[in-house]
């Protein structure tokens, strides 16, 4: 699996490579796992906004389907972020999707007490908004939007920006930082009603 990793990320694979293919390729291998964190398909979708280009893919026990472009569904979480943004911080992914991998039964102990369901996503559609991403002291500056349950932002004044560091995300990935004290290490500022509403959201199904 890291060599899959590895190979999804790698300096010459394409954008469509990578979803279309070594996405694919990891998610077939994983659906076991899958099956134990969740019982209902998951859309998500990426746009990367200095190219144009939209990809939208759904995960599941049964296997992974991608479309170029929108799905009928609504992604429960779209990724609005600058390809090369992301190409420049390609080590940085690397070694944050191989902390995942390796922390993987950590991982699992900490937040998988439960697996989705589909009254989980029915809850959470209610969490429209945007929550805008600053992550420094990585390789190169990174910047990303969320778009929650939408393709485009549609929450209003849901809004509110979270600034943290690089190592703090490596944290997480490694299992080495909870939902405490991930909490009082991040800089959070905008609409601070719908950051409560969330964090507390994520909080009880986490705990749950």
């Amino acid at each position: 699996m890291e060599d899959k990793i590895k190979a999804a990320l790698d300096p010459d694979v394409t954008v469509r490579e990578f979803f279309f293919e070594h996405l694919k390729g990891i998610h077939e291998q994983r659906k076991d796992t899958w099956a134990r964190v969740s019982m209902v398909p998951v859309i998500v979708s990426v746009l990367f906004e200095d190219t144009g280009e939209r990809y939208t893919f759904e995960l599941s026990s049964t296997g992974y389907r991608v479309e170029q472009g929108d799905m009928v569904d609504f992604p429960i979480a779209t990724l609005v972020a600058s390809e090369a943004e992301f190409r420049a911080v390609r080590e940085d992914l690397l070694e944050a999707a191989l902390a995942l991998y390796t922390s993987e039964e950590k991982l699992e102990r900490q937040y998988g007490k439960k697996p989705l369901t589909a009254q989980d996503l029915e809850d959470f559609e209610s969490m429209t908004g945007t929550i805008e991403v600053h992550v420094t002291g990585a390789s190169a500056p990174l910047s990303f939007k969320i778009y929650l349950n939408d393709y485009e932002s549609d929450g209003g004044s849901n809004h509110f920006s979270v600034t943290l560091e690089r190592d703090l995300l490596m944290g997480l990935a490694r299992g080495e930082v909870g939902p405490k004290e991930f909490g009082g290490k991040v800089k959070v500022s905008g609409k601070m009603a719908f950051a409560l509403a969330l964090g507390g959201f994520l909080q009880r199904r986490l705990g749950g």
